[in-house]
């Protein structure tokens, strides 16, 4: 008899979807889950840890929307080095989240290298100083030929995409 696999985890935020984070799960036509869209959904450290570990070795995952989830620095690190080992995600949204220098610098050096994102949101980051938002601005100039944000937006503070 075959032992019951987790389906999903719960730690401190929404339920997180094991099979599609592992990159196992299929939809009803068959094909293999490669996207997952955890927007406007609170997660704590603990929640985007493990998210980062399971992406981390994912090879079919190519889509992460993570637009206002709460997300601290150390999320932000976390989803850095998940980065520096899946190199196909080839769309992230952070948009409104919070990250200080360190954790912007971290996610700078990886989004400058990493050979498929297509698409990055770092928008209304929260917590930036000056050399949070210049690290960004480096690493998108790097990688897609132009920054994709303006900083210090309308009412101070954040980004504001252009």
């Amino acid at each position: 008899m075959r032992a019951p696999q987790l389906q999903s985890l719960r730690l401190d935020g929404p339920d997180l979807p094991i099979a599609v984070l592992r990159g196992t799960a299929m939809d009803k036509a068959g094909r293999m889950v490669d996207r997952v869209d955890l927007s406007s959904k609170q997660l704590g450290a603990a929640s985007v840890a493990v998210l980062a570990s399971l992406l981390s070795r994912n090879r079919v995952f190519i889509a992460l929307e993570l637009n206002s989830c709460g997300i601290g620095p150390r999320g932000i690190e976390a989803l850095a080095e998940m980065l520096s080992a899946n190199r196909t995600l080839q769309r992230l949204n952070l948009r409104s989240n919070h990250a200080d220098d360190a954790s912007a610098a971290k996610l700078a050096a990886v989004l400058a290298t990493h050979p498929a994102l297509a698409f990055v949101d770092v928008t209304l980051l929260a917590g930036l100083g000056a050399a949070g938002e210049s690290a960004l601005d480096r690493a998108m100039r790097t990688r897609f030929g132009h920054a994709s944000y303006a900083t210090r937006a309308a009412a101070g503070g954040g980004h504001a995409r252009v």
